[in-house]
C-alpha cells in the first residue's frame, strides 16, 4: 500500500511552521512574498497589509479611486505566486538551520531569517514531487470564519476587547489619509468620533441578539453562539 501527501491544512500560523515562510511582520503574506504591501499603523501598533487592488481588472473603477483609498492610484499589478521551483531556486544559496541549542549561542540580530521571510526549509520538500504541486498549503476555513465572524460581531455589537472601531484605529485614518468624516475630530480639550455607518443603536443591537439567540443550524454546523 502506498500514501500521498497532496497538501496540508491549517490555520495561518501553523502555515509558517509547515512552509517555512514566516506569517508575521512585514512580509507576512505568502502568496505575495516579497511584493507584500505593508504598512505598521502607529497608534494600533500592528502590520496593516494593503495592495488588495493589485489584484483587480487593469480598468476597474477602484484602482483610480483617490478619495477612498487614501488619495492614490493603483497601477501595480498581481504579484505571481512562487512555484515549487521558484522555492528551491530561493534556497539554493543559503543552509537549513539545526534546531535545538547551539553551540554557538544565540542568533544575533538580523539573522532572523535566511532570506526574506524564509526561516527554515521546509521538509516536505524531500518528496520527489512536492516542487509540482500547484497547491502546497490550504488554509482551515473554519478558523478564518471565526476569526472573521468575531470581529464583525465584536465591531457592530461594539464588544469590549473585540471592538477593531477603536480610539486608536480612527487616529490611524489620520496617518494614511483616509475617511476623513470617521477620523478623530478634537473639540476643546476633548476628542469626538464621529459615527459610522455600521454603527449600531442599542435597539438595533438586541435585534442582531435575539436573532442570534434564535437561530437553529444543523447538527455540528456551528457551536453554541448564544454563548
Amino acid at each position: 500500500m502506498f500514501a500521498v501527501l497532496i497538501w496540508t491544512m491549517q490555520d495561518f500560523p501553523a502555515y509558517a511552521n509547515l512552509s517555512g515562510w514566516s506569517t508575521k511582520g512585514f512580509l507576512a503574506c505568502p502568496n505575495c512574498h516579497k511584493d507584500t504591501v505593508s504598512h505598521r499603523l502607529k497608534h494600533g501598533r500592528k502590520w496593516c497589509y494593503m495592495g488588495h487592488r493589485r489584484f483587480l481588472e487593469l480598468d476597474h473603477p477602484w484602482r483610480f479611486n483617490r478619495r477612498a483609498f487614501g488619495g492614490k492610484i493603483e497601477r501595480g499589478s498581481a504579484p505571481q505566486t512562487l512555484s515549487g521551483h521558484d522555492i528551491l531556486e530561493q534556497w539554493s544559496d543559503f543552509e537549513n538551520i539545526e534546531f535545538g541549542k547551539a553551540d554557538k549561542g544565540k542568533r544575533k540580530r538580523g539573522e532572523r531569517y535566511l532570506l526574506h521571510q524564509w526561516k527554515k526549509k521546509s521538509i516536505f520538500f524531500e518528496l520527489p514531487y512536492w516542487r509540482h504541486l500547484l497547491i502546497r498549503h490550504n488554509l482551515d476555513v473554519m478558523h478564518v470564519e471565526k476569526n472573521v465572524c468575531d470581529n464583525i460581531l465584536g465591531t457592530l455589537l461594539e464588544m469590549p476587547g473585540k471592538n477593531k472601531d477603536s480610539f486608536n484605529a480612527r487616529l490611524d485614518l489620520i496617518d494614511m489619509n483616509m475617511h476623513e468624516k470617521l477620523r478623530v475630530r478634537q473639540v476643546g480639550d476633548k476628542y469626538q468620533i464621529p459615527k459610522a455607518p455600521y454603527n449600531l443603536t442599542l435597539a438595533e443591537k438586541r435585534q442582531v441578539v435575539t436573532l442570534l439567540s434564535k437561530l437553529i443550524v444543523p447538527d455540528s454546523y456551528s457551536s453554541n453562539i448564544t454563548r
